[in-house]
């Protein structure tokens, strides 16, 4: 993976259901509790620690071999 820490750190503050998924999941009338389900995963944080650990105990970005 080309995934650099920084870069998997902001990609989490840009998260979220865009306009189209809202609209695709209102067509398909996606339970509430679904919907409440992703907002809490979704608001979920790890530290910048939690995730330097976890890059290299994965291996993952910077920490590939």
């Amino acid at each position: 993976s080309n995934i650099k820490a920084d870069e998997a750190s902001t990609g989490r503050s840009i998260r979220g259901l865009s306009e189209e998924t809202e609209e695709y999941a209102k067509n398909k009338k996606t339970p509430q509790a679904t919907k409440q389900a992703l907002d809490q995963v979704l608001a979920l944080q790890v530290s910048e620690k939690e995730l330097q650990d976890f890059l290299k105990k994965g291996k993952i970005g910077e920490y590939a071999p």
